[in-house]
């Protein structure tokens, strides 16, 4: 008999494919949201960094107006800076998480049919062990019909001799 052939396995095969492809979509968004999260970092600790250098200029002495107002313009600008890359880090987390559930559907889909394979090819091996029980059935029947019919021939040249050698035997005897 022919081995086992999915029906669908041109569809499984796109199936994964569609798979792998989702997949690496949302990993390198992910990836994008790491990058996003380190850049808020960086901006973070450069904010962090600007206050800790203002809180000193305070503690020093007299204050120079002039620096002052420039540091608290850098320190606004870095704060607004800080927003944009959250916002940018939030907007690409949102996209990861609908790249990550196109990947689960493109999963789910595959997963289907890995199922709906394995029922056909349950099926199809229970098909096969019919068919080559059905195969012994017929071996066995006809081997049987074979002995019997030897066995009749066998009883039948059995009594076929028997019967000639009564008539041999009945033959002799008066002439003896």
């Amino acid at each position: 008999m022919k081995s086992f052939e999915f029906r669908l396995a041109r569809l499984a095969a796109v199936r994964e494919i569609e798979e792998r492809i989702a997949l690496g979509d949302w990993a390198r968004a992910e990836t994008e949201v790491q990058n996003a999260r380190r850049a808020e970092e960086e901006v973070e600790t450069e904010i962090a960094h600007s206050r800790r250098k203002q809180l000193a200029d305070q503690a020093r002495g007299p204050i120079d107006p002039s620096q002052a107002l420039v540091d608290q313009r850098s320190l606004d600008l870095l704060s607004a800076e800080l927003r944009r890359r959250r916002e940018r880090t939030r907007s690409l987390a949102f996209q990861a998480s609908g790249l990550r559930q196109v990947w689960t559907e493109r999963r789910s889909d595959r997963r289907a049919l890995e199922v709906l394979e394995e029922r056909d090819k349950t099926a199809y091996q229970a098909a096969e062990k019919v068919a080559e029980q059905l195969e012994m059935d017929e071996t066995a029947a006809l081997r049987w019909e074979n002995r019997k019919s030897v066995q009749e021939d066998l009883r039948e040249s059995a009594l076929v001799t028997d019967d000639r050698d009564r008539t041999s035997d009945s033959s002799e005897g008066p002439f003896a």
